[in-house]
């Protein structure tokens, strides 16, 4: 009976990235925490969506950002060894400044997010409120605010949480991303540059119209006014002492 609402969580706004020199390879580019549970994160998932979009080309790379696998072992040294065997992928396990983390949005030409489950995205975002084209599953908090105009949302199937899995209790259920959709998006931005600035700034347009610093005050500024409106018109009048 008690009303839910779902602040619009704000993104900040870093400005417009300026892609880097043309003449490298065209990077694709996801970023996750191994404290989040790597099921769900799924960097296998675009690992293998990238291997499937491009078997044979050199101009190609893949860099995963992560932290926290020395508290992790049992699932990092078996993502270290999988990203090992293919020379184009780079896996990046250290803490970024601010400065080194705006230089990787810039260097890349398409951010790939296929996770199981996400709350609000917000490297997802991250990417998006920079013009950067990104390519995310179609599902959980990410679909609020990425769809065919302003990404490549990846179509999924529903599928059990296995067991081991972290605080996720095995059973439950979650996205399971098509990663041959995903492949088909890493080479159609790859193939069409135009289009992929063009996704990329209405992306970037939508969350300015939608997920600003001032909309999200004012959104909780109106909320707060609500609740105390209703709280004096519901709250019981005082009785008069006798004298």
């Amino acid at each position: 009976p008690v009303p839910v609402r779902v602040i619009p969580v704000p993104v900040e706004d870093p400005g417009e990235r300026q892609p880097t020199n043309t003449d490298t390879p065209l990077q694709f580019l996801f970023m996750f925490d191994f404290n989040s549970a790597i099921e769900r994160k799924n960097p296998y998932g675009v690992i293998d969506a990238f291997q499937r979009a491009f078997p044979a080309r050199e101009d190609v790379r893949l860099v995963i950002k992560a932290i926290n696998g020395e508290h992790d072992l049992r699932d990092a040294e078996p993502l270290r060894m999988r990203v090992a065997e293919d020379p184009r992928i780079e896996l990046v396990e250290r803490f970024l400044s601010v400065s080194e983390l705006d230089r990787l949005y810039r260097e890349s030409v398409c951010y790939v997010s296929l996770h199981r489950s996400e709350g609000f995205g917000l490297t997802v975002a991250e990417a998006m409120i920079r013009g950067l084209p990104v390519i995310s599953t179609d599902y959980s908090g990410t679909a609020e605010f990425l769809n065919a105009e302003t990404g490549w949302p990846i179509p999924y199937t529903m599928t059990a949480v296995p067991a081991d899995c972290e605080q996720y209790p095995e059973g439950a259920i979650w996205a399971d991303p098509d990663i041959e959709a995903a492949a088909a998006a890493m080479r159609e931005i790859a193939a069409d540059p135009a289009e992929a600035t063009r996704r990329g700034r209405a992306g970037r347009a939508h969350l300015l119209s939608t997920r600003s610093t001032s909309q999200a005050m004012r959104w909780i500024r109106e909320r707060l006014g609500e609740a105390h409106t209703k709280w004096l018109t519901d709250r019981p009048s005082t009785p008069q002492r006798a004298s």
